[in-house]
């Protein structure tokens, strides 16, 4: 196949986005399909590059500091002489070169559904109140070209349809992401020691926590959670990874509680350098609280986070909290322990369990890396994404050869 893939991420690079575009083309490359990506430009970037068979076409996707993907419009134009069989693109309400490229080449466009950006989007304007009520029409025309795009699309990919327009809904297929098990693997323990050396960590036992320091991450109950670990397992050390809103808060709150020698702040990481980082732990942790943030509460959880994919690559166990869609990643009792959201007693009772038993701690890393392997490789996304663009091309041949011989000239109107 030869397959477009429509990014506003820019490649490579360390956001969440950028990491899930890079692993998925670069996975349809390695079943040898060709593989063109129109993405975003960084300062210092070239505008044409081959990495790993991955054609990269680089164009400005950005105004004032914000995203804006239809801004690649006039790099799309001299790329429409091109052959694609399949379009993908990588949803964003401002988006939408994938349908429009879609209805002019008659090719079948699947949108890639990572969370419910319009929903989000005016969730936030609308807690500022200020620019929504100066464009009272603002809502009306994203919702119609939020619509138009769906509507363009033979089908979606989701992590759930609540995220996805009622309209696709029968054409959405549910995935989850992935990692990358060729670079996140265990560490010997010379080499796992050698990182708590340089991370300035002598303990015997580590626990991990890796997030954006944002409400709905659970870092509300860290302090509650390191504490009574603490008390029960006195040689842990906590190692948070990561920056955002709440670090400072939480950090002040550990010193105010003489919580200080048992935690480090490591800020932020280049994903290059992750999986060392994660190796070095014993256990991983993702307290999840969906009540702190109001697009959970709206569609239900969505995200499939990257962490706990590359926990579980990286042979550690985790304690996460108990959403459905996270219950599918985290097997509870096989590859980690599920708890309630938000109770700081059940997570810090799991982890101080986890901790303490060496053999089951062994047997669930074990378990989660096997699962990792076997399940969320990035290559096997990337496989059964491939799957869906074959079925979705043939579908489309076939409606195509039924709409031309039942009326010719219809069809070359609509195709037109």
């Amino acid at each position: 196949m030869n397959i477009l893939y429509i990014s506003g991420e820019d490649i490579p690079g360390d956001h969440g986005g950028s990491i899930h575009t890079w692993y998925v083309t670069r996975g349809w490359a390695r079943l040898g399909h060709r593989v063109t990506v129109l993405c975003r430009r960084r300062p210092g970037q070239p505008k044409h590059e081959e990495l790993e068979g991955i054609h990269l076409h680089r164009v400005w996707m950005q105004f004032r500091g914000k995203k804006i993907p239809i801004l690649g419009f006039p790099a799309l134009l001299r790329m429409c002489s091109d052959s694609y069989d399949a379009i993908v693109e990588r949803y964003d309400v401002f988006g939408g070169l994938g349908a429009i490229l879609s209805r002019w080449k008659s090719v079948p466009l699947l949108l890639e559904v990572n969370y419910p950006h319009l929903g989000e989007l005016l969730w936030k304007w609308k807690q500022r109140h200020s620019l929504f009520l100066r464009v009272p029409l603002l809502e009306t025309g994203l919702r119609f070209w939020e619509a138009w795009q769906f509507r363009q699309a033979a089908g979606a990919i989701a992590t759930r349809r609540e995220i996805v327009p009622e309209m696709i809904r029968d054409r959405t297929w549910l995935v989850h992401w992935g990692a990358d098990p060729e670079r996140f693997k265990p560490l010997e323990a010379a080499e796992r020691d050698r990182v708590r050396h340089d991370l300035g960590i002598d303990s015997k036992l580590v626990v991990l926590f890796m997030g954006s320091f944002r409400p709905w991450h659970g870092v509300e109950i860290l302090p509650d959670v390191v504490e009574q670990v603490r008390q029960a397992v006195p040689d842990v050390k906590f190692l948070l990874v990561g920056d955002g809103e709440g670090k400072d808060k939480a950090s002040d709150e550990m010193t105010r509680r003489g919580l200080s020698s048992c935690v480090v702040f490591t800020g932020n990481w280049q994903h290059s350098r992750m999986p060392e980082l994660l190796s070095g732990a014993d256990v991983g942790i993702a307290p999840y609280d969906a009540s702190k943030y109001q697009p959970l509460i709206d569609y239900g959880f969505f995200w499939s986070p990257a962490k706990l994919f590359e926990y579980a690559s990286c042979g550690l166990p985790v304690v996460c909290s108990d959403y459905d869609l996270l219950s599918e990643i985290v097997e509870d009792g096989v590859t980690g322990k599920l708890v309630p959201p938000a109770d700081s007693h059940a997570f810090s009772e799991a982890v101080i369990k986890l901790c303490q038993d060496t053999d089951l701690r062994r047997r669930m890393g074990e378990n989660a890396r096997r699962k990792a392997v076997d399940q969320f490789d990035w290559d096997r996304h990337a496989e059964a994404v491939a799957g869906i663009l074959e079925q979705l091309i043939a579908d489309c041949r076939r409606t195509s050869r039924r709409s031309w011989s039942r009326n010719p000239r219809k069809y070359r109107n609509e195709r037109t």
